[in-house]
């Protein structure tokens, strides 16, 4: 082989390998939008960290209180403000939004059942997640859970946890582990 097909094989090769690095790079970059790219809803909020809350009544109990929103690194003031120490979540823009929450609950005790459910304008709403413990000790539980809200524009929305029988129980301190999103869906 010459020296000059040995360059040029090279730098077809360069080439290609700087395309492919080009487009890993595009991949992996996130992307930061308003927009959401596969379904058109419209992210509204988003929370990196989460704590639990016993300041106002009836939810003044480690065993009964509501989810307060910590380190807000994104909130469209248009469709949502935050009231009540992060614990009331208003929805100011008539319409369907989805809401998403990873959080760890921690100190659980077994066989004890641990909910967290929606409260619309200060009433039962639905049940997000409903867990029991095995009757093996596990004392962690991993939420993963997400679900649809309608608000006429004027509607506020708290989330409480509960453990029944009554246990004290918390929530796990690690942004990574508790976040909470919402995004527009329709009007």
């Amino acid at each position: 082989m010459s020296k000059k097909t040995g360059t040029i094989i090279f730098g077809i090769i360069s080439i290609i390998a700087l395309g492919l690095s080009v487009y890993i790079f595009i991949l992996i970059q996130p992307i930061i939008s308003t927009q959401s790219i596969d379904s058109g809803e419209k992210l509204v909020g988003i929370w990196d960290n989460l704590d639990e809350n016993t300041d106002y009544a009836p939810y003044t109990l480690t065993t009964d209180w509501l989810v307060e929103l910590l380190d807000n690194s994104y909130n469209d003031s248009s469709y949502i403000t935050l009231t009540r120490s992060g614990t009331r979540l208003t929805l100011i823009k008539a319409g369907w939004y989805r809401i998403q929450i990873i959080m760890q609950l921690s100190s659980l005790t077994t066989p004890y059942k641990y909910e967290l459910e929606l409260r619309k304008n200060g009433n039962f709403d639905f049940i997000m997640v409903s867990y029991r413990t095995p009757s093996t000790l596990q004392t962690y539980y991993q939420v993963h859970a997400s679900g649809y809200v309608l608000s006429d524009g004027n509607d506020y929305f708290e989330m409480r946890v509960t453990s029944d029988p009554s246990d004290p129980f918390y929530l796990y301190q690690s942004p990574d582990l508790n976040q909470f999103s919402i995004e527009f869906v329709a009007s």
